[in-house]
């Protein structure tokens, strides 16, 4: 997998009761996001918490909305 040009997103997931994720968006997929060097984002001033895993998949049922805030190639 090639994290090059790959935007760096925020996903507000539609559970309010959970955490946002943030993360490498690398693929969109199969009805869900794929994310490569995931972290948590338990609040908006929260520090982000690495998740530890190298990807994760998350439905896209289970997302209200992407942000992105990095272009893409991080440049």
């Amino acid at each position: 997998m090639s994290l090059r040009g790959a935007q760096r997103v925020r996903l507000h997931l539609a559970n309010e009761k959970l955490p946002s994720m943030e993360g490498l968006l690398v693929s969109r997929r199969h009805r869900e996001y794929a994310l490569a060097v995931p972290e948590l984002i338990p609040s908006v001033e929260g520090n982000p918490v690495p998740i530890g895993g190298r990807l994760a998949l998350i439905p896209h049922e289970n997302v209200a909305f992407l942000e992105v805030l990095g272009p893409k190639g991080g440049k």
